[in-house]
């Protein structure tokens, strides 16, 4: 597959560069492109391919130009080197100073230690002009949606559908207020999106940031990776391609928390938010009760049984 892609790629640039996309081009014609414009090409990208060397853009083609410099300097011999210091040559200028500094070492020392003052220079000498190491470069692949909520990693690229889960037993967890004032809570069950999440909360944001003191607390996150195909596609072939992140939100779920300003201005930054949301919600505080179930239904109190005192069933039967 990947050879039938490259012959391809080759095919398309042979049409596009080479031949402008003309007809009626004779034989000689075009084994004299082939030969003097496309072979020379061809190997020179297949060469930069077997080399693992990618396409240069202007830092990678300073840096393999310096490269080759250190390289051609690493050939010289020692006097050589000194004779291009005291020329002053752009390509050894780094050096200047370490060479100072050898020669200002080499006068203090006495008679004795010049054979160890020789060893000690040219020690330096070779650290200072000792071939570079290449670092390799990193891989900078763009990613869609990039400003969005998303999770750094996961362990498998996609997944299934699933269901947004209904709330049919006795928790109420998710349903209060836990760590801000106030809290914008859902009345429907719902697929949140990246999207829809990050333009909450950056809308929330710009709203209360400039209130001192006041917090932003998210509660739901988008990790479950959506995929589509497009239209009018037969069925088959795998599982469509990523679009987008997305998280299942139960019903009776508090979504966003704010805190640490007044309840009007909590109420307008929750009803700002609310457009931006496909269900309908609601506002919530600290004294808010919590919701069992799917239909809204307060968590329900043990009952107490009331029973008489001792004293008061004796005096009874005593009458």
């Amino acid at each position: 597959m990947e050879n039938s892609s490259y012959v391809e790629s080759w095919y398309n640039q042979l049409k596009t560069n080479y031949l402008q996309r003309k007809r009626n081009r004779s034989l000689d014609r075009l084994v004299f492109i082939l030969v003097d414009d496309v072979h020379i090409d061809f190997m020179h990208i297949t060469t930069r391919m077997s080399a693992n060397i990618g396409r240069m853009n202007s830092e990678t083609r300073e840096t393999r130009k310096r490269i080759i410099t250190a390289e051609d300097i690493n050939e010289l011999s020692l006097e050589d080197m000194v004779q291009k210091l005291l020329d002053g040559e752009s390509s050894v200028k780094q050096g200047v100073l370490s060479f100072f500094f050898v020669v200002v070492t080499m006068f203090s020392l006495t008679k004795r230690n010049v054979w160890n003052a020789v060893n000690q220079t040219s020690s330096i000498i070779s650290s200072v002009f000792q071939r570079p190491t290449i670092q390799p470069l990193l891989s900078i692949t763009a990613v869609r949606f990039a400003s969005n909520f998303s999770p750094r990693r996961t362990k498998y690229k996609k997944a299934q559908k699933g269901k947004i889960p209904i709330p049919i037993g006795g928790s109420t967890k998710g349903t209060t207020v836990e760590f801000g004032d106030y809290g914008l809570r859902v009345k429907e069950g719902c697929r949140l999106t990246s999207r829809q999440l990050t333009a909450v909360h950056n809308t929330l944001r710009r709203k209360i940031k400039p209130i001192k003191g006041s917090q932003l607390w998210m509660r739901v996150f988008p990790d479950i990776p959506v995929t589509s195909k497009g239209n009018e596609v037969r069925m088959g072939k795998g599982k469509g391609t990523f679009e987008y992140w997305a998280c299942r939100v139960p019903l009776n779920r508090v979504i966003f928390e704010i805190g640490g300003m007044r309840k009007e201005i909590a109420k307008e930054a929750f009803r700002l938010v609310s457009n931006k949301l496909p269900v309908k919600t609601e506002m919530i505080d600290r004294k808010t009760k919590p919701i069992v179930g799917a239909h809204g239904l307060p968590p329900v109190k043990p009952v107490e049984t009331a029973t008489k005192p001792v004293e008061a069933v004796s005096t009874e039967a005593q009458n």
